[in-house]
């Protein structure tokens, strides 16, 4: 099985939200089936790791980053293990 991923990046407004509910009709309609990992800075912000917190910016990037890293993991491993759409 071959799992493909697609980075969308943006600023506020910029239409992230409008495409990856795009993605989601467009794929889902061919087949695919589509997984959204949640985006990680308003994550770590709303639980109260925000930047103006942590120790320097780089130490907040880091924590971005690892949990970034530990959230593709998890889901390309789920991924991996799931039933086709067909089935």
């Amino acid at each position: 099985m071959s799992i493909s991923k697609i980075v969308i990046t943006g600023g506020p407004c910029a239409g992230k939200t409008t495409g990856m509910s795009w993605i989601q009709n467009a794929f889902t309609e061919r087949g695919y089936r589509v997984l959204f990992i949640p985006e990680t800075a308003t994550e770590l912000i709303s639980g109260g790791v925000a930047p103006w917190i942590c120790e320097s910016n780089e130490e907040y990037q880091r924590c971005q980053m690892e949990l970034q890293l530990a959230k593709e993991k998890t889901f390309t491993y789920a991924a991996s293990k799931m039933n086709t759409c067909e089935d």
